[in-house]
């Protein structure tokens, strides 16, 4: 079985971080950068979409300026092995296409070569400080990501009580 990937991260107001998009490389990425330059804020942000458990809490310190009002989002287009999917959703979830750099939905017939099957994952802070967590349908259409599911993907936080480094990883199933 292949292991989850996550092919784009993109986060809007989240922290510090009004808009970032990034698309990882393949295999091992490294984020550097100089103090308070929104490192830890990226990967608490994948922690966060990832969260094996619905016990997360907000503060009004984990949206952009303060303004909960406008609510955060964070949002990853993922590879995910199609029994993962299979074993852990309630309901059926229809993958995207990943081609040219895009998520989009899946072509219908035979309009061309299909792109890879992706699953586009969303987590979101809403106004009243709660967390909103998504699969998003190539129809617009939203699902419940279920804790299973996250739980299944497998992120894993490795950390030294003596440092203050951290290290985020997707461990599979």
């Amino acid at each position: 079985m292949l292991a989850p990937i996550i092919i784009r991260l993109t986060i809007e107001r989240f922290r510090g971080v009004a808009s970032f998009t990034w698309q990882p490389a393949k295999g091992t990425n490294i984020v550097l950068g100089g103090g308070d330059a929104g490192k830890t804020t990226i990967l608490d942000a994948i922690a966060l979409l990832l969260n094996p458990t619905n016990a997360a809490t907000l503060s009004d310190a984990d949206y952009f300026g303060r303004t909960v009002a406008d609510g955060f989002k964070i949002e990853a287009v993922m590879s995910l092995p199609p029994e993962l999917i299979a074993g852990q959703s309630h309901k059926q979830s229809w993958p995207w296409e990943w081609k040219d750099g895009n998520a989009v939905p899946p072509a219908l017939g035979d309009e061309g070569p299909v792109g890879d099957p992706v699953y586009l994952l969303r987590v979101s802070g809403t106004p009243d400080l709660e967390l909103l967590w998504e699969i998003v349908q190539p129809n617009g259409e939203t699902d419940f990501l279920s804790v299973g599911l996250r739980r299944a993907i497998g992120v894993i936080r490795l950390s030294g009580d003596d440092r203050n480094d951290r290290d985020l990883r997707l461990a599979g199933c």
